[in-house]
């Protein structure tokens, strides 16, 4: 028997494929229909079955994940990073099998989905996503992201560069702030190492943290930095291959303070230009704000304008567009630092010289402009601002993340009934989609921040020099509360005895009073002297009292 194909017209694959799929459904076998219409038969069968659309594209195909579990798949994903909970592999590995369990026709491997499955979706949506080191988000700052946040700054900020005339004047916005560095630096770069041995990075001992303020504006430019080190006395080495005009201020824990911030403040009102006014956008920091500072903004026309709290992750430009740059920089040049020094390990005394390649560098036109412009700064944006923002957003974007903001008001935490199914099917939805959605809502834990539990602390006669166990904590910390509760049962006894003693004191004193009235002897009747014997003794004292009052006068005299 020939194997040669048998011809056929020069039609699209999708054309061939559906009407080889009509035929197998008019009752011809999946191989003769592969045969007739030039097909290959395992790529017919799997349309036949419903494994993949009939009209999918060429290449590996979604086996257990169809496009509507897919689409569900990357909205999880977006919904996730906007509130602040990118998930990680591992997680999204168990999203994967969920949505492939519930949405998937063919029977789903143990196996599935294994890491190359993973890196193939992702290379599928490289367009879109990426993988990147997790960054620390603070609850406070996920928490106080929210858009009435967003749109009460914005209309401030947009009421105070109206106010000073300042929209059209990049040169005039300023933005300040710190940042932390030490000689030590960090490891975040993979390395490379045989396997079983520690992947062990050297480095500097020295790990005693340097402030570093800079300043720019929406123009691009920026003025030198400061330098804030921990101490009371300073090296004259600090400075000396620091960048130009850098200055330097000492603190005792190598942090900001009001004093050190108004003489910055000061040098900062020298370098402007004399176009005024002028405005500084800063974060609310203690050291920040201070009335010396505020009337010296006043008398020479540089108005501060504060951001909202916990919001500078996303809305002080030089977070966004600069400092996160000067970090990774400064970081290699301390892992190169050794290489041009005789392999000498860096100390504080090195980080000026270490930070002056990497401040150079990341402080650059673009770098500024960009940290600016992707803030809503400059220009002002609000649409920006809220795009950008972080945190625990009260409703997702209706564009980006339709079946999130479809499936949110129905979603009670537990299941999708089939009535909501049905209402949500009417409106044209992907069933597969909204399942997967479901499922990722399920597995979403929204972070609750809570301060620390106060807890039973046993007594630092017991604790002051012992190596106590919990079995012993436990046993200390119940002899504690014993003997808590003998002291409050004694304050109550004697609390009750002494309100005893109140309701029976008047009773007593009336007894007293009843038996004294009884036993009381009638006073005797004294007989009154005559008149006139009175004034008679009144009048003429005795011999005695005469001389007594002679010489009392005798000696007034004297």
């Amino acid at each position: 028997m020939s194997s040669v194909q048998t011809a056929v017209p020069d039609v699209s694959k999708a054309e061939l494929y559906l009407a080889a799929v009509c035929a197998v459904e008019d009752g011809m076998s999946i191989r003769k229909a592969a045969k007739k219409y030039g097909l290959q038969r395992e790529s017919l069968r799997c349309r036949v079955r419903g494994y993949v659309p009939v009209n999918c594209r060429r290449g590996p195909q979604l086996v257990y994940i169809n496009a509507g579990a897919d689409e569900g798949l990357l909205e999880a994903v977006f919904y996730r990073a906007a509130h602040g909970l990118s998930i990680g592999t591992t997680m999204f590995r168990d999203l994967v099998r969920q949505a492939a369990l519930a949405t998937s026709i063919k029977e789903v491997l143990d196996d599935f989905p294994n890491i190359k499955w993973i890196q193939r979706w992702m290379q599928k949506h490289s367009n879109v996503l990426s993988y990147r080191k997790g960054r620390i988000l603070d609850a406070k700052r996920a928490e106080c992201s929210t858009t009435d946040t967003v749109r009460y700054y914005y209309n401030n900020l947009e009421k105070a560069l109206t106010t000073l005339g300042l929209k059209d004047k990049p040169a005039q916005i300023w933005n300040c702030d710190e940042t932390g560095v030490t000689a030590q630096g960090n490891c975040n770069e993979r390395v490379i190492c045989p396997k079983g041995m520690s992947a062990s990075v050297q480095r500097s001992s020295d790990r005693e943290n340097v402030s570093i303020m800079g300043c720019v504006n929406a123009e691009g430019g920026f003025i030198p930095p400061l330098y804030i080190y921990a101490g009371a006395r300073r090296k004259v080495s600090w400075l000396e291959k620091a960048p130009v005009n850098s200055k330097c201020a000492v603190t005792g824990s190598s942090n900001i303070n009001r004093g050190i911030f108004l003489q910055w403040f000061k040098w900062f009102v020298e370098l402007l230009p004399p176009a005024r006014p002028q405005l500084l956008v800063l974060d609310g920091h203690f050291a920040h704000i201070s009335l010396d500072t505020v009337k010296y903004g006043v008398e020479n026309d540089v108005h501060i304008f504060v951001l909202p709290a916990h919001t500078s992750h996303f809305l002080q430009p030089l977070d966004v567009g600069v400092f996160q740059t000067f970090k990774s920089l400064y970081n290699k040049g301390v892992a190169m630092y050794p290489l041009s020094h005789n392999a000498a390990l860096p100390v504080k005394d090195d980080v000026g010289e270490i930070s002056k390649v990497p401040f150079e560098a990341a402080f650059s036109v673009k770098n500024i402009k960009r940290g600016f412009r992707d803030t809503g700064i400059f220009p002002l944006s609000l649409d920006t601002m809220l795009n950008k923002m972080v945190g625990n957003k009260p409703a997702p974007n209706t564009v980006t993340l339709h079946y999130h903001s479809m499936m949110i008001p129905h979603f009670d935490g537990h299941v999708i009934d089939t009535r909501t199914q049905a209402t949500l099917k009417r409106r044209k939805l992907n069933l597969d989609t909204l399942n997967v959605v479901n499922l990722s809502l399920k597995m979403l834990l929204a972070p609750r921040p809570q301060p620390r539990p106060k807890g039973a602390f046993v007594d630092e006669k017991v604790s002051g020099a012992k190596l106590l166990g919990y079995a012993e904590m436990l046993q200390e910390q119940q002899a504690k509360a014993k003997a808590k509760r003998t002291k409050e049962a004694v304050k109550l006894s004697a609390k009750l005895a002494r309100d005893a003693a109140k309701l029976s004191r008047p009773q007593e004193a009336k007894e007293r009073t009843d038996m004294a009235l009884h036993d009381k002897v009638p006073p005797k009747k004294s007989r009154k002297r005559p008149r006139q014997q009175c004034s008679a003794s009144i009048m003429q004292p005795r011999p005695d009292e005469i001389q007594v009052e002679a010489d009392v006068v005798q000696t007034w005299v004297f």
